[in-house]
This record gives structure tokens, C-alpha cells and sequence, in this order.
């Protein structure tokens, strides 16, 4: 429990933390801090540019408090339908501030269809600014982070730049040290494939690479065109990157000069970047390579600012001077559809006589004590007592860090979320194929690490709970009911993640934005939560037949009713207007409990009737008995209705297990895909249903009992041994699906 360190003194919120005190207005977006009667911070402040205008952060409108934070809402202006939240969170014993700065579209008049409406295309945002007024000067600074490899001053650092062909991916990244990377891209002998390197020397310098060289199946290319621009002109050589280094030779150099590597090569061979090496004729060297810029930014001024996942946040920049500290998000303009917005967590040290800044980087990523809601049903998980699934779990890590450098799922739209197909150029736009955070990759990623306790799985959570609270979800109400409040759906956008519709089925972000909100106490996650759970509440009563049939939406709506009815016992909230057409009207306040009855029933009575799940994809249909497994041990159901939904769950495993499930551990198994008779290897979905067979063989029937250890041990080998199936679609199964069935295979 924190303590009790925020005061409610009426006007203002005032908080006791180390040797300073913080003072937060209530009447208007700001705080003040002293030391000993002496001012530190003289104020802080808001502002964003909106279709060509600088809009100032407004008074806020709803004020609330807890032990140790303070959360305030309201408008940058309301006729620009833009919202702020901002939640402070203080320390007791240092003079620290946690700013969780939210900016997000805000409609709730149902305005559009979709997202395709013409009012989407004339709303852009850009420019955010995040101020801190000192009373002391500070040293005049200016740090961007340009691209995932880029960052320092832009005037005076050096700087890479990527440039990739027609259909061509952008160069990959590949962790060396705590502090550099290599770049990497297949050849390509268009000659459109290229870094520029600008290392913003001026003088006669030896130049040569420096690589780690690369080897079968993948090898190095022998063949990389490399042009120097340097003050006399351009030289061209060609080198052979199987070795460590290559001498380029002597050349002055001015501030426009600049080395070009050229994605040359034979078939099959991948291009590197290393490092630059300048070495001027006292023997002095100095290195160029990719720069990534920490969080610990301003470290030596008398007001100390951290920027949490600054470099995986770029276009980002960080300005000080004068008396003020600045950071400056949103560099290249979004156009923002319904509902999307940003989040930047940011570390205010108001006295860095007194404290670190390091210490205060490092409680930004620490991690709260492991548990669970006491509602938290044991089949979205808990903490196993199973060391070979601990150790399963533990290859999260390497998992995700792999991926997310290869497929470079860095930037403001996209850190948190993950490439699932392949992104590239075409005709000068950035064609990006994401994964949407399927299926729910933020709750997989807490769950694993609950079970290993690794910071880094906790934070990479963090940063997929952002993502989702941010770029996925249509929150409040800005289209139709149907829409508003759902998820956005993948697709291969050109520089945007919203090409394609919110839909329905996209509604499994409720239980890590749930579960995030309980560990750390945040609140704006969990009312994007219920905006979540209401679109599922809304579809699957106004469209209850077309629910039946679809099998992803069938076993999201099932939880997320079930949520709601716990989480949030007033009943639903959003979606409340009457839709025209004839559809029900789900009021304000309609109980969820109610709404979870009436889906459970139709549901059973489907089974009943047929023998089988409703739904057109069997491979999903594991959801769905998740879903009843969920609502049957709630209490919630009627006694009759819970005796039924029991004997229709093992009617609905029997038929799965007989009709859409073949093969076994030797020759492998196949899952049905869709009632076209097409299937699919169970590595992919497989992890979807052994908890369903775990639960059976305790609660329905111990024959339930070998096929699901077998079927268990195979998926648990196959994941373990085989590299094809490590990406992260894949892996979410592993981390968000399986915990109750690990510790039922323990016993």
C-alpha cells in the first residue's frame, strides 16, 4: 500500500515528497514545488498544434486523487474535440513526478460511420509540448531522436539516415552492445537501397567500417558499393564486408560530407553498417554508429527531466534553455481519426541537488509487487508453480527483444505493437503491416512476467498497454455504436495504422488494460477498459445473431461481459444512444450480469441444439468455451443456467476433439481453420484451447485427462525447439493462453 502522501486542501492538491513540496492546481493545468519555502518549479505547461493552430492546454474539468497521485482531465479546447488526462504520481522520499500526459480525440456524438468519413481527413495534430518552468537558468540543449538509429543534436551531431527502394523493407537492427547496433538490409542492386552517413567532421581524417561480419545462410556481402562525398568530390570503392574493417582511405572532409553505403550484392547476401571510424593524423579516432538516446536526458541542470522509451518514441526531441525544459512530441503531423491519441511518461526531478536522476530512470521502469484482481478468473492467469513452464516463459525475452529489432517495431505510431507481415516502400509511402497487439500481447507480456519477474517484460507491457490505450481502441463514442469503442483492425496501411475499420472482434484489449490498471493504480486504463467492454455489450445485444456466428466476437463478448459485471458493478456506461433501425437500446447503467445471462443462454441453446459450438471458425471456438468456462464459475448465472452451461461445454469439447481436431504428438497436430473443411497446424491456435482440456479433465471428466497432457507436451516441445514459430503472434499464445493449463499439467 503507498502512503498517504497527497493532501486534498480544496483549491489545490498538496504533497510532501523527500525534501520538497508539490503544490497541483485543481483550478488550471499546473504545479508549483519549493524546498524550504524556496520555489524549484515555477509552473508547468501544455500545448498542441491542431490543424494549423497552437492550442494551450484548458482548465481541468474533473480532478481525483489517491495516496500517492493525482489525475486530472479536460480539453485543449472543445470545439477541436481534443481531451488530455494527466495522472502525477509522487515518491515519499524523493523530490520525484511521474507525468503520464495523455492527448487523445474525444467525440461522443456518434458523428461518422467509420473512420472513412471526410471529417477524419481534415483533423491534424502535431507539435505536442510539455514545459517545465524552472526558477533556476538552465543550460541551453537541444537532443532529437531522428529515427530508431539516429539521436543527438541535429545541428551538430552526426546523423544516419535510411533510404529504401520500391517495395524494399527498412533496414533491420541487430543489438550489439547496451549502446549500439548494427544495421542490416538484403541486397538490393537497384542501387535505391542506402545510409547516408554524416559524421559532421571538418579536417583530413582516415576513414574505414567496421562490422560484425556475417556468415551462411545469411552472409555478409562481398560486393558493397561505398561512395565518400568529401570535400574534393566523391570516391567509390567497393569492399567485401566478411571482414571486421575496411580502409576507405584519407579525405578531407567539411560538414556537408558524407559516407553512402549501397545495398550491393550478390543473391542472398545481406548488407551491414557497423561503425565509422575517423582518425585524424594525431592518431585521434572518433566513432560514428547508431545512437540511440537513453531516458536519462538532462542530468545536469538543477531540474533533472527523464523521458520514459524516449528513442523508441521518435520523432522526439528534448529542449532546454533559459528557464525552461521542454519536451517536444508529435514531430511529424498524424492525422487523427476517432478516438486514437499519445502517451508520454515523463520523469520530473525537482531537485537534482537532492537526488539522482538515475534513481529516478530507474523507478520509472521499476515494477509493482506481482498480483491479480481477487475477481481475475484462473483462465486468463495467475502465478504457476511449474519450473519448465517458468523457463518456457522466459524465453519472452529474447523472443520479443529478436523481433522487435529485426522487424524494427519502433515510432510514435508503433512501439508496443509488432509487425505481423511484411512493411515496406512503395512510390515514396511507407506501406506498414502491424499486428494490431493480437492477441492481447500486453496481457501475455505481464502474465510472463509474473512468472519470471523480468523488468524488462513489465516495461514491454507497459509500452503495449500504451499502444493499445493510444492507437487501437476507438475510445469514447466518435462513430457508430457498432464501432465506437472497438478495436482498429490490422491491415497494410500506407503510413497509417487506420486504413481499415474498427470491428467487433477486436475486443481483447479489456484484460490487459484491466489487469495494467490494477498493478499500478492507474485509471485512465481502466475507463478505456469499459469503453472496450461496452462495444462487446453493444454488439452482442443489438446483433446477437451475427455474435452467434462469428466465433471471435462470441468469445470476447463472453469475458467482457464477465468483467464488467466485476469491475464495474453501476452497469454499462457508453454506447447509450438509440440506434435507428429497430435495434435494442442498451441504456446507461444496463446490467452487465444481465447481459451475460442473456448471451450464456443463447449460446447454450445453440449447442444444445446442434451439438456444437456457434461460429464459423473452430480454431477460435476455444475462446468461446473459455468465455462459458468463465461465466459458469462466476456466480453470475442463474443455477439452472449454470447447470446447462456446464453439460453444454463438454458437449461443445467432445465434438471439437472429434471433428475439428486431428493428428497426435508423433505426426503432429491440425486444428480446423474454418467449416470449409480447411485446416491449419495447431501451433498456431493450439494454445487457444488447452486450458479448455486442462479445465475438463478436473471439472468434467479425468478421460479428458491423457489427451491433454499429450497435447500440452507437444505444444510446449515445438515451442521450445523450434525457431519458426518465435515470432510474436505466435508467442502470444504461449505467454496469454497457458498459465492455468501449465499448472493443471503440474499436478
Amino acid at each position: 500500500m503507498a502512503p498517504n502522501i497527497v493532501e486534498d486542501q480544496g483549491s489545490v492538491f498538496a504533497v510532501q515528497s523527500g525534501n520538497v513540496e508539490f503544490v497541483v492546481d485543481k483550478q488550471s493545468f499546473d504545479m508549483r514545488a519549493t524546498r524550504s519555502g524556496a520555489a524549484l518549479i515555477n509552473s508547468i505547461g501544455a500545448s498542441v498544434g491542431f490543424n494549423g493552430q497552437t492550442l494551450s492546454i484548458g482548465n481541468p474539468q474533473f480532478n481525483a486523487s489517491g495516496p500517492d497521485w493525482i489525475q486530472q482531465q479536460g480539453w485543449f479546447g472543445q470545439a477541436s474535440n481534443l481531451w488530455y488526462v494527466a495522472r502525477f504520481r509522487f515518491w515519499q522520499d524523493q523530490p520525484f513526478v511521474h507525468l503520464a500526459f495523455s492527448v487523445t480525440d474525444r467525440h461522443e456524438d456518434n458523428v461518422t460511420e467509420a473512420h472513412w468519413d471526410n471529417r477524419w481527413q481534415q483533423r491534424e495534430i502535431r507539435d505536442l509540448q510539455l514545459s517545465v518552468e524552472s526558477t533556476a537558468v538552465v543550460p541551453n540543449r537541444s537532443l532529437t531522436q531522428e529515427n530508431a538509429f539516429s539521436g543527438g543534436n541535429l545541428t551538430t551531431d552526426p546523423r544516419i539516415q535510411e533510404v529504401a527502394a520500391n517495395e524494399q523493407v527498412h533496414w533491420r537492427q541487430t543489438q550489439v552492445d547496451d549502446d549500439s547496433v548494427q544495421l542490416q538490409h538484403d541486397r538490393d542492386n537497384s542501387r535505391q537501397t542506402y545510409l547516408t552517413i554524416h559524421p559532421r567532421q571538418t579536417g583530413t581524417f582516415s576513414l574505414s567500417l567496421h562490422q560484425q561480419p556475417l556468415f551462411n545462410p545469411y552472409p555478409a556481402a562481398n560486393a558493397v558499393d561505398v561512395e565518400v562525398h568529401h570535400a574534393n568530390g566523391m570516391t567509390v570503392q567497393t569492399i567485401d564486408q566478411a571482414s571486421t574493417s575496411n580502409s576507405l582511405g584519407s579525405f578531407t572532409l567539411n560538414q556537408q560530407s558524407f559516407v553512402k553505403i549501397v545495398a550491393t550484392g550478390e543473391s542472398g547476401d545481406i548488407v551491414v553498417f557497423g561503425r565509422l571510424e575517423l582518425t585524424d593524423g594525431a592518431g585521434n579516432t572518433q566513432v560514428v554508429q547508431a545512437r540511440r538516446l537513453q531516458d536519462n536526458l538532462i542530468d545536469d541542470a538543477p531540474i533533472g527531466l527523464v523521458v520514459k522509451d524516449f528513442w523508441q518514441k521518435f520523432p522526439i526531441n528534448v529542449t532546454t534553455g533559459g528557464n525552461t525544459l521542454a519536451l517536444n512530441a508529435i514531430q511529424d503531423p498524424v492525422r487523427l481519426v476517432g478516438g486514437v491519441g499519445f502517451t508520454f511518461d515523463i520523469g520530473i526531478n525537482a531537485d537534482t541537488t537532492a537526488a539522482q536522476n538515475s534513481e529516478l530512470a530507474s523507478r520509472l521502469r521499476a515494477t509493482p509487487a506481482v498480483s491479480y484482481p481477487q475477481w481475475w478468473p484462473d483462465l486468463d492467469g495467475r502465478v504457476v508453480d511449474n519450473a519448465a513452464y517458468r523457463a518456457l516463459q522466459a524465453m519472452t525475452t529474447q523472443v520479443i527483444q529478436r523481433n522487435d529489432e529485426i522487424n524494427g517495431n519502433y515510432g510514435l505510431m508503433n512501439w508496443g505493437d509488432y509487425q505481423i507481415g511484411r512493411s515496406y516502400f512503395l512510390n515514396g509511402d511507407a506501406y506498414q503491416n502491424w499486428g494490431s497487439l493480437q492477441y492481447d500481447l500486453g496481457m501475455g507480456l505481464l502474465n510472463a512476467w509474473a512468472q519470471t519477474g523480468d523488468e524488462y517484460l513489465f516495461n514491454r507491457a507497459q509500452a503495449a498497454v500504451r499502444n493499445s490505450m493510444d492507437i487501437q481502441i476507438a475510445k469514447f463514442e466518435p462513430y457508430a455504436q457498432k464501432r465506437s469503442g472497438a478495436g482498429v483492425r490490422k491491415g497494410e496501411c500506407a503510413g497509417t495504422h487506420w486504413c481499415q475499420e474498427n470491428i467487433p472482434e477486436y475486443n481483447y484489449h479489456s484484460r490487459s488494460l484491466l489487469l495494467y490498471s490494477h498493478l499500478t493504480g492507474e485509471q485512465w486504463p481502466r475507463e478505456i477498459a469499459q469503453m472496450v467492454i461496452d462495444n462487446s455489450a453493444y454488439f452482442s445485444l443489438t446483433r446477437r445473431p451475427w455474435t452467434l456466428d462469428h466465433s471471435r466476437i462470441l468469445g470476447w463478448a463472453l469475458r467482457n461481459l464477465y468483467y464488467g459485471a466485476e469491475e464495474f458493478p453501476e452497469g454499462t456506461r457508453y454506447n447509450d444512444r438509440l440506434e435507428a433501425g429497430g435495434y435494442p437500446h442498451m441504456a446507461s447503467g444496463t446490467s452487465y450480469v444481465e447481459l451475460l445471462n442473456s448471451l450464456v443462454s443463447d449460446t447454450v441453446a445453440r449447442i444444445e441444439q446442434t451439438g456444437q459450438l456457434p461460429g464459423d471458425q473452430p480454431v477460435w471456438g476455444g475462446q468461446t468455451i473459455e468465455g462459458l468456462i468463465i461465466a459458469y464459475e462466476s456466480g453470475h448465472l442463474s443455477a439452472a443456467l449454470a447447470n446447462r452451461t456446464r453439460s453444454a461445454i463438454d458437449t461443445a469439447l467432445r465434438f471439437f476433439q472429434a471433428n475439428h481436431m486431428r493428428g497426435d504428438s508423433t505426426s503432429g497436430y491440425e486444428i480446423a481453420y474454418a467449416l470449409d473443411n480447411s485446416w491449419r497446424d495447431a501451433e498456431a491456435y493450439g494454445w487457444f484451447w488447452v486450458n479448455n482440456f486442462a479445465w475438463a479433465s478436473a471439472n468434467l471428466d479425468s478421460s479428458y485427462r491423457s489427451s491433454f497432457e499429450e497435447f500440452y507436451d507437444w505444444l510446449d516441445s515445438r515451442f521450445r525447439s523450434d525457431s519458426s514459430l518465435q515470432s510474436i503472434r505466435q508467442w502470444t499464445g504461449v505467454i496469454g493462453f497457458s498459465a492455468y493449463a501449465a499448472e493443471q499439467r503440474n499436478q
